[in-house]
């Protein structure tokens, strides 16, 4: 990393004094153009990615290393670090992202930390084969990804992001659809971590499906969390969630619910058939819900305990709630606490 932070330095410097000739420019070759490398094994995919070291990729072009059809077996995890990320694409099959097997065993799956940019990953299955510690994809350090359609199926979080970094996929970002599957926890966001995340699909998580935590924000819409061993979503630790028509049903926890602090915003989100609550506020949380409906939760359909906020518009028709002497619970449309 060193060696290549100081061939971009004498890069620029050459450049900037007017030199043209590559020779001149040092060990640091341009691709001024759109171009595509092909990769068929692990082999050239770690090629591949030890090659762009001597590559500057050029403001209006792209790099874009297309994987073939086919499973490739990773015992180390998929590092991406460059300058010029932002203008990488790791592309699988986009339409068909099982056609193109990541399987990572005893270590995490993509790995974008320290700042680095990774323009796109898109069009994979990515399988963890049961290690629990690890992550499909990991963001860290302030680092930030653009993800495309994705199938993550076994560890311990499917999506992992952190440390101020920022992740972003669906369809209002570029085009995508993120499910993660049989993970501990589905999607975890935490220590500032930050999440665009539309048309997310997670389902049969053993701990949470959608995890925002220690200041972490998500915005997302249409998210559809199922079947999970906790609450469907947690927002806790002074965090923010917006989660627009979600759907969160048959957890064995609360469908949605916010803790120590948190905000969760959403409208026309829908709670069904959950061991807790549909809805549920707890230690000075605010929920701010439009529109929200229930249906066969065990528990209350809007809860809001320990100094928490309930706020609801647009609801009609009966509801049971729960407020403790302690609570501050505000229903809008006359409904009463």
């Amino acid at each position: 990393a060193a060696d290549q932070a100081q061939a971009y330095a004498d890069y620029a410097e050459a450049q900037a004094a007017g030199y043209t000739d590559a020779a001149l420019l040092g060990t640091v070759e341009v691709l001024d153009a759109d171009t595509t490398w092909t990769v068929g094994t692990v082999a050239e995919v770690e090629q591949a990615l030890a090659d762009l070291d001597g590559w500057h990729i050029a403001a209006g072009a792209t790099l874009t290393i297309q994987f073939s059809a086919g499973t490739y077996n990773f015992t180390a995890p998929l590092v991406v670090h460059h300058p010029d990320g932002s203008r990488l694409r790791l592309v699988g099959d986009e339409v068909s992202p099982s056609r193109v097997m990541l399987r990572f065993t005893g270590t995490d799956g993509l790995v974008v930390r320290d700042g680095a940019t990774l323009g796109y990953f898109g069009g994979f299955a990515i399988d963890g084969n049961d290690t629990v510690a690890a992550s499909g994809v990991l963001v860290e350090g302030g680092a930030r990804l653009w993800a495309g359609p994705l199938q993550i199926t076994d560890f311990g979080s499917g999506v992992q992001v952190i440390e101020n970094a920022t992740i972003l996929a669906g369809a209002t970002t570029r085009a995508g659809w993120l499910s993660v599957a049989s993970s501990q926890n589905g999607i975890s966001l935490g220590w500032g971590g930050v999440g665009r995340l539309d048309d997310v699909l997670v389902s049969g998580s053993t701990g949470y499906g959608i995890a925002v935590q220690h200041g972490a924000v998500l915005q997302g819409s249409a998210a559809a969390v199922s079947g999970g061993s906790q609450s469907g979503v947690y927002v806790s630790g002074a965090s923010y969630a917006r989660m627009d028509s979600a759907t969160s049903s048959y957890n064995a926890g609360d469908g949605f619910s916010a803790a120590q602090g948190s905000l969760l915003s959403a409208r026309t989100a829908s709670a069904t058939g959950n061991a807790g609550d549909g809805f549920d506020g707890a230690g000075d949380a605010t929920l701010y819900l439009t529109n929200p409906s229930n249906s066969g939760n065990a528990g209350y359909d809007y809860r809001a305990q320990d100094n928490s906020y309930l706020w609801l518009f647009g609801l009609l028709g009966d509801r049971t709630y729960l407020s403790s002497s302690n609570d501050l619970c505000d229903l809008i449309d006359g409904l009463g606490c």
